[in-house]
Order: structure tokens, then C-alpha cells, then sequence
């Protein structure tokens, strides 16, 4: 795999609980040692509360299978996909931006530009993966960590 064509790596839950950096998801993601992929990391980087949202979306969620989208890529932050369905045509794609204290908003709205290749990170990772139809519709989600988590049905914090 050429690093230089990711557009998203797989945050593996029992990675995501353990990893201190990203290189551990892009090593596991490539099959490539440290060296390799240390230099493309910073694309991929999250903050504190990304990783928490990945964490608490994981937890709850054991049919999803998130992917941490290249910064660069004007992909949004996350892809959420529920691989509930044994037909990977049939598999839901959601497309997160986070945006702390942010309201909620579905298709896109309040991201800028952020999701306009939306559409294309689902191809690819259609044609890189095979988990999903590569022409799958994203479902586009915008606002707070509290909030996408809500909309995909984690249940609120106590």
C-alpha cells in the first residue's frame, strides 16, 4: 500500500485503547514498520477529543468500524461504517466532522469545506477494502463529540 494514497486508516479498537500515536494504526494499517510511515502520521493525527470520541463510539458500538480520514483530504474527520449487514452494499457509511460546542447538523451543513470528498473517501475505501459498495451514499454528520455519538445511537454519558 502506498502511503501517499491513503485517505483513511482503521482505528482498531484494541489498538485504540493502547496506541499513543497514530503510527500504530497506519504500521497495522500498511504492514510497513515505524520508519515508513512515521513521516505521513501527521496527517492522520487526532486531538484529545477525537481519540475520546473514537473511543466512546467503539465502546459502544462493536459493529462499527471507524477510519481516521487523511486532514488533508477534505474528507471530514472520521468514516463510521455499521457492518451489521453480511452485504457490504448494504453497509451504512457516516462521514463525521467534529466541531467542539457545536449543534448538531446533518448533510454537511456547518463543515465548510471539509466534506466536499466525502463521497470519494467512501469510494475508495470501497475499492481498497471491499467493506462497503464503493458507490455508497455517506450519511454527512456535523457538531459536538456528545452529539454525533447521540445520532448514532451511543447512549448520553450519566
Amino acid at each position: 500500500m502506498r502511503l501517499r494514497n491513503l485517505w483513511a486508516v482503521r482505528l482498531e479498537p484494541r489498538l485504540l485503547t493502547i496506541a499513543s500515536s497514530i503510527t500504530a494504526f497506519l504500521r497495522a494499517e500498511t504492514g510497513q514498520p515505524t520508519s515508513r510511515v512515521a513521516p505521513f502520521a501527521w496527517r492522520f493525527a487526532f486531538n484529545d477529543d477525537e481519540r475520546a470520541f473514537a473511543r466512546e463510539l467503539l465502546r459502544h458500538k462493536g459493529n462499527f468500524w471507524l477510519y481516521r480520514t487523511h486532514q488533508q483530504r477534505y474528507c471530514g474527520d472520521f468514516a463510521a461504517i455499521d457492518m451489521s449487514s453480511p452485504d457490504p452494499s448494504r453497509r451504512s457509511v457516516t462521514v463525521i466532522d467534529l466541531k467542539r460546542g457545536a449543534p448538531l447538523k446533518e448533510g454537511g451543513g456547518g463543515a465548510s469545506n471539509q466534506l466536499v470528498n466525502a463521497e470519494v473517501l467512501v469510494r475508495r475505501l470501497g475499492e481498497r477494502t471491499g467493506i462497503v459498495g464503493s458507490e455508497q451514499p455517506p450519511r454527512l454528520l456535523t457538531g459536538d463529540r456528545q452529539a454525533v455519538l447521540g445520532a448514532l445511537g451511543v447512549p448520553k454519558a450519566a
